[in-house]
């Protein structure tokens, strides 16, 4: 993990899940003005330290984020999609709903909905359902693998190294260096299961 990924990010979004935006926001702000007349190895070890006792004093809230940004790898809607190819629906696609959440609570939420309209809201949902199947659809196609099928084993070891290590910073842009992957599995897995139901059949009726 890089030393700007941990302090600005992974250390950042744990100093806001504990506390808010604003005290996350001044932490960051404090430990670059102290290492900006550091040399490079120095900063380097200073914002690692820091970023590092930040996580291990507060795991238990770096743990729930590592959750939500696992879960947001999948299932996250992708707004910014969205507005490029429905950029008349663009009325506040700037807006994070986990940043709105985190920063006002139910308040946030509020004005998250009313910031980008009712269609908005209608086409995040409609693509959290369909992130919903292939995600059911990419765990079933595991779970049907053949220990002795060595390309399918390698293809899940490089899908949940990638998931985990996203870690919670996940959402559905990350879900793209893992897709055509997926694709292939679900494919894999809907070819095998469509072979062995067509084999089955074919018995059913030399028995008959």
């Amino acid at each position: 993990m890089t030393t700007n990924n941990l302090y600005n990010y992974n250390a950042r979004l744990t100093l806001e899940h504990k506390f808010n935006v604003e005290y996350a926001d001044s932490a960051v702000t404090e430990w670059r003005k102290e290492s900006i007349n550091m040399n490079f190895h120095d900063k380097w070890l200073y914002l690692n330290k820091q970023s590092s006792s930040t996580i291990l004093e507060y795991w238990h809230n770096y743990i729930m984020l590592q959750v939500r940004g696992m879960a947001k790898f999948w299932l996250d809607p992708g707004r910014y999609d969205i507005v490029n190819f429905l950029p008349q629906l663009d009325r506040g696609a700037s807006l994070s709903f986990f940043y709105q959440w985190d920063k006002f609570k139910w308040t946030g939420m509020k004005q998250y909905i009313v910031g980008v309209g009712p269609w908005f809201i209608l086409s995040l949902f409609c693509l959290l359902i369909f992130n919903i199947i292939f995600f059911v659809a990419v765990i079933s196609s595991c779970k049907k693998l053949q220990k002795s099928d060595l390309a399918a084993l390698v293809s899940v070891v490089i899908i949940m190294y990638i998931w985990i290590m996203t870690g919670p910073i996940g959402n559905a842009r990350f879900k793209l260096a893992v897709l055509p992957i997926s694709l292939w599995l679900i494919g894999k897995y809907l070819w095998t299961t469509n072979r062995s139901q067509t084999n089955n059949r074919s018995l059913e009726y030399q028995e008959d």
